[in-house]
């Protein structure tokens, strides 16, 4: 009888254990998913936290650049220049004499009608139709047309450059622009220097189809040609544009 009594009292011992463990299992099944939801906003906040903290150094950084640029302090902008220029070495440009370039158009005539203008020819044109100014340099390569400009005038200058592609179709477009380290997107060239637009702006306005014929008369004073010349032809080769002309009624 007291064995009996006591396999009893161990059994109801034994099983108020197990309930227990019972009620603390799903009491922790229940809290699951709020201990899920903490440790997510816990995860979440740290990388709000974490992207704050990107955000904040690149605003920093942008205010650092144009600070930078603004007022330009000697023994950093220097390097700076150095680094966007990337070594390049921009041949200086002789201004051609105005007159020597159309006596030669319009001696064409002792030359198959063909004239070949020099890179200094054609930066004098560009210069003298108001696209570029005295600091600006066109360099020509196998159809292309490369336009620096030094955005500094000084002794130690910062190049931007235009660079505009003849295409299968004869057209003059504006491809690419930036510093001789990388290119950049075209508005943000313009912010580093106005030229950038003026030059794509004058390709652009050339009949919209921008073909190199179009913007080369445009380029020439027609008022200094003679009457019965017609330009014909572009070529752009390395470094000289080839232009051939021909007889027409007078214009």
């Amino acid at each position: 009888m007291q064995d009996y009594e006591n396999n009893s009292q161990s059994y109801q011992e034994g099983s108020g254990f197990s309930i227990f463990n019972l009620i603390k299992g799903l009491i922790a099944i229940l809290l699951f998913p709020f201990k899920l939801i903490i440790s997510l906003l816990k995860i979440i906040n740290e990388i709000r936290s974490i992207a704050l903290g990107c955000i904040t150094l690149i605003i920093l950084t942008i205010i650092g650049v144009i600070l930078l640029f603004i007022f330009k302090p000697a023994p950093i902008w220097n390097p700076v220049k150095d680094f966007l220029n990337a070594g390049l070495q921009i041949d200086q440009i002789t201004s051609t004499n105005n007159g020597n370039i159309y006596n030669r158009i319009n001696q064409s005539t002792d030359n198959n009608f063909i004239v070949t203008l020099s890179e200094d020819d054609i930066t004098t044109l560009f210069r003298q139709a108001g696209i570029i100014n005295s600091n600006s340099i066109v360099e020509l390569r196998q159809n292309q047309i490369i336009i620096y400009i030094d955005t500094e005038n000084n002794d130690k200058p910062l190049w931007v450059f235009v660079s505009a592609s003849i295409d299968g179709g004869n057209n003059l477009v504006a491809d690419r622009s930036g510093f001789g380290r990388f290119d950049l997107p075209g508005f943000v060239s313009n912010m580093v220097t106005s030229g950038v637009n003026t030059i794509t702006d004058f390709l652009a306005r050339q009949n919209k189809s921008s073909k190199a014929i179009v913007v080369f008369n445009q380029l020439l004073d027609q008022n200094q040609i003679a009457k019965n010349l017609t330009l014909k032809s572009v070529v752009v080769a390395d470094r000289q544009a080839i232009l051939t002309f021909e007889l027409t009624q007078n214009k």
